[in-house]
């Protein structure tokens, strides 16, 4: 009875060292930075826990308080938390001297590739060329009716991304694409698939689906106000049920979380679908899909949630400069120059005209601010700027929409610090590890088990 109860000991002792690691594999303990992307891909995120979303989302900001307004009214609020919270705007400059730090993977300061998920170099980029990155407006600039600046400049929709893959999308609108032509990168990515084409539509592979939604989304309510073009989310996606399937099929994952936790740093606000996929579902008057994964975990909770709808007067806050405090840039005046890629050289109609701001050299180099600007030493050589000008594609279906790209390489706003992650190596609880192993192997070779 004696050896029995030693033998029953030993196994619970092992036992519980399993539960541990068990429930520590499945309970993510993160603790995001906000000055590098400390996020993987493909690493789904399932709490908001070790980010600033919680302070974000307070009192009337609150899920519970939103998601019982109705569909119209929530569209309005959200709008208006994601405009009066936007504190600076990002320059187009800034929108690729920031990417060490937006897109980077894990801290490690390389870039991650929108389409095709390469790393590459941040010395890698093209102003003009057929090999390298440049920027992607996911939102193309001819079906929302902005330019490099604004919505064209705003690093929660702005992507580093191969030209190539970047000129093949062109201006298509998201929507499937089986069976359809590949859309591959350049040499820079060894001609890695970034996605397919067909009918007018780019079908992006299915591990980027749910990013390019929830940038859709923002764009939409972000700025659908302030640009007619950006009003209805079918300017950009096939359909309402094509971008809700893409969102729901590809969750968040700690990347995109870490994303936004950075720009929600730099700029003042953050991207509401990241934090709360759910909302995706509720601007539209549709049901959220039970059991989904997000980071909030509301979906989950649904059915022990009672929801009351509203009939509060929401009043859409202005959307006006007025609304922004931009920081005063300094400035050193560089030429400009507007050389077009090979592939980039048909205008659009009606983007043929520059404007008068794009066709003066104006001087601009936009400095980071303090706690952004630790340059890294080898990417430090300025370059000359030919940042204003875009060389528009044809806008038919299926043309590519095509932009020149700024040559200069300014010193990048990069950190040394590392990303901040929870003791306990991406979740497991190192202190009950190192108190139960011990315990359960002594008592295993002590009994002879």
């Amino acid at each position: 009875m004696k050896k029995i109860t030693k033998r029953l000991a030993a196994f619970a002792a092992v036992l519980t060292l399993l539960s541990i690691l068990t429930l520590n594999i499945f309970t993510q303990k993160v603790t995001y930075s906000d000055t590098q992307n400390s996020g993987f891909r493909d690493e789904i995120c399932v709490s908001l826990e070790g980010t600033s979303a919680g302070a974000y989302y307070s009192g009337d900001n609150s899920y519970e308080k939103l998601s019982a307004l109705n569909d119209a009214e929530l569209l309005a609020s959200l709008r208006r938390l994601m405009t009066t919270t936007h504190k600076y705007r990002t320059s187009y400059a800034e929108s690729r001297d920031l990417a060490t730090r937006t897109d980077c993977e894990g801290g490690d300061g390389k870039i991650v590739l929108l389409y095709t998920s390469n790393k590459v170099e941040f010395s890698d980029f093209i102003g003009s060329g057929s090999i390298g990155w440049n920027r992607e407006h996911v939102w193309p600039k001819s079906l929302g009716g902005f330019d490099n600046s604004g919505a064209g400049a705003d690093l929660h929709h702005v992507r580093p991304d191969d030209v190539t893959t970047n000129a093949k999308r062109g201006n298509l609108k998201f929507g499937n694409a089986e069976g359809g032509s590949e859309v591959k990168g350049s040499s820079l990515v060894a001609g890695a698939l970034g996605g397919h084409s067909k009918g007018g539509y780019f079908e992006p592979l299915d591990n980027v689906k749910g990013d390019v939604a929830r940038i859709c989304l923002y764009v939409y309510v972000r700025y659908g106000a302030e640009l007619s073009k950006c009003s209805a989310i079918t300017n950009v996606f096939e359909s309402v049920d094509v971008l809700l399937d893409w969102c729901e099929s590809d969750p968040v994952d700690t990347w995109e979380m870490g994303r936004n936790e950075v720009v929600g740093k730099i700029q003042g606000n953050r991207n509401v679908f990241i934090d709360y996929p759910e909302y995706a579902w509720l601007i539209f008057g549709r049901e959220v899909p039970e059991n989904m994964t997000t980071p909030s975990g509301m979906a989950m909770d649904k059915e022990e949630t009672t929801v009351e709808v509203t009939t509060a007067e929401v009043t859409t806050a202005p959307t006006t400069e007025a609304e922004t405090t931009t920081r005063p840039e300094e400035t050193t005046s560089r030429p400009e120059e507007t050389t077009a890629r090979p592939e980039e050289t048909t205008a659009r109609p009606e983007e043929t005209t520059a404007r008068p701001e794009e066709t003066t050299a104006r001087p601009e180099e936009t400095t980071a601010r303090p706690e952004e600007t630790t340059a890294r030493p080898e990417e430090t050589t300025a370059r000359a700027e030919d940042e204003a000008t875009s060389a528009i594609g044809e806008e038919s279906t299926g043309s590519p929409e095509t932009e020149i790209e700024p040559e200069d390489i300014t010193s990048t706003p990069g950190t040394d610090t590392a990303p901040a992650k929870d003791a306990g190596c991406g979740g497991y609880s190192v202190y009950a590890v190192l108190l139960a192993l011990p315990l359960s192997l002594v008592i295993l070779k002590k009994k002879k088990i």
